[in-house]
């Protein structure tokens, strides 16, 4: 049976300063050894240099001295105070030791005069001792051996181990608490976004991140927590305005509706008027349902619920579809639709929704604009941009976010038809493709450009 972990081993702040006791221990541990090792080194390259410069000064005395001699020499160099320590052995071309303080010849030396290193037990003091060996031939078939081992460099790198290993243990307890003050500082920026999290849930959607402009993850977290805020309150408020805007544009055409059901009961009204009651109470239902119907559809394309729909379309053969169903209402207000479709224009849009927001653009510009009315489709850079030209008088800068906003009628559209619903769901369907809507003068035209990221 697997035992669980105890409850302070799972959590997520007793892992993290784990993790960073270990990669602090790791990294201590790592910049020990490395010294450690390089003061080792240069001691060995010390103790090397002093048994190759030995070496060379009893090669040097061989030259000058016949073997007899030469071992004489040999042997009272070693009961010299100054040689303590050292080891010195000839031997011939069989290994057989001639004379030295060593009993058994080492194997597998090369007599290149460069220094090895051997541990070697010396019969004087009945231990083994790691010496820097070198060998050279010397009276052509003979081998000079020497070796040198200092104690107070072997002391001494003892003592660099002790001390490495001391050293790491007390950067155990500093590693710790270096550990804690980073949870520390860590949980301290998550509970300032825990906290405005906790602020937005009681209903205070003002509250926003603290950011401390140091432009790293957690003020990045921070910036997009903001904005994800700035959103829901934008969109909270919108929905605000939605019901209370709705709630007041229903209350006139239900109060028709009502009078003109009230009238068609409470009056004697002849047969042959009923089918002009029933039309005018049906068109009072038909401007409902189409009210209702757009304040949808504005939701459904904020809460981006379309999105699955979306496909690849060519937007000059959509936008030359829509101007075949739209050309003959045209021309019944005696105006003219033209195309400027230069070329195909690919991008990823939800079909219908839109070909709505199109539909509404055409619609205004039948009912508030004059001359021609222009639809056209252009590749701009990454963008593609479909307008909507004709030459009234269009809005007016001060009025754009007026008209932009849901429920929101210009002056010139009180005495019309309508709720105001027509470019908030233009805008809304445009900005669920991730793109922007805008308005142009100039000419003598107005223009409203629609531009949506190109496939």
């Amino acid at each position: 049976m697997i035992r669980r972990l105890p409850r302070w081993a799972q959590s997520a702040h007793s892992r993290f300063l784990i993790l960073i006791v270990v990669i602090e221990l790791c990294l201590v541990g790592a910049m020990l050894a490395v010294v450690a090792q390089q003061f080792r080194s240069a001691i060995d390259a010390r103790e090397e240099s002093v048994a190759s410069q030995l070496l060379n000064d009893l090669v040097d005395q061989s030259q000058d001295m016949s073997l007899p001699q030469f071992k004489r020499s040999i042997l009272a160099r070693l009961h010299s105070p100054t040689s303590r320590g050292d080891l010195i052995a000839l031997a011939d071309e069989d290994d057989h030791i001639l004379t030295g303080n060593i009993t058994q010849w080492p194997q597998h030396l090369d007599a290149n005069g460069e220094a090895h290193w051997l541990i070697i037990r010396v019969p004087e003091v009945h231990e083994d001792r790691r010496y820097a060996i070198a060998v050279q031939p010397v009276y052509t078939s003979y081998r000079l051996l020497v070796g040198h081992a200092n104690q107070r460099s072997e002391a001494l790198r003892e003592a660099i181990t002790e001390a490495a290993l001391k050293s790491l243990l007390f950067a155990l307890p500093l590693a710790l608490l270096g550990a804690w003050l980073a949870v520390r500082v860590i949980e301290g920026r998550v509970e300032r976004i825990s906290a405005t999290a906790a602020a937005v849930a009681d209903g205070h959607l003002s509250r926003r991140v603290p950011l401390d402009g140091s432009g790293d993850s957690f003020d990045k977290l921070g910036e997009r927590v903001n904005a994800m805020l700035d959103r829901i309150g934008n969109l909270v408020e919108e929905l605000r305005v939605l019901s209370d805007s709705l709630a007041h544009d229903l209350r006139s055409p239900i109060m028709r509706l009502r009078a003109r059901i009230d009238y068609a009961v409470s009056r004697d009204v002849p047969a042959e008027e009923w089918p002009e009651v029933l039309a005018a109470v049906g068109l009072e239902a038909e401007r409902l349902q189409v009210m209702l119907s757009n304040a949808l559809e504005i939701s459904r394309a904020e809460a981006g619920l379309a999105r699955r729909q979306m496909s690849v379309q060519d937007l000059s053969q959509l936008i030359a579809d829509i101007a075949d169903l739209y050309e003959p209402l045209v021309e019944e207000h005696g105006r003219s639709l033209q195309l400027d479709l230069p070329a195909p224009c690919m991008a990823l849009v939800h079909r219908e929704m839109l070909t709505m927001a199109v539909s509404n653009l055409i619609d205004n510009a039948l009912k508030y604009g004059a001359g021609p009315i222009i639809l056209s489709v252009r590749q701009e850079g990454s963008e593609a941009v479909i307008s909507v030209i004709d030459h009234g008088p269009g809005i007016a800068e001060d009025q754009e976010q007026v008209a932009l906003s849901r429920f929101g009628r210009l002056d010139n559209a009180r005495s019309r038809e309508g709720a105001g619903l027509g470019l908030a769901l233009v805008e809304s369907t445009v900005r669920m493709h991730g793109g922007t809507l805008s308005f142009a003068r100039g000419d003598g035209e107005f223009r409203i450009r629609a531009s949506i990221p190109s496939a």
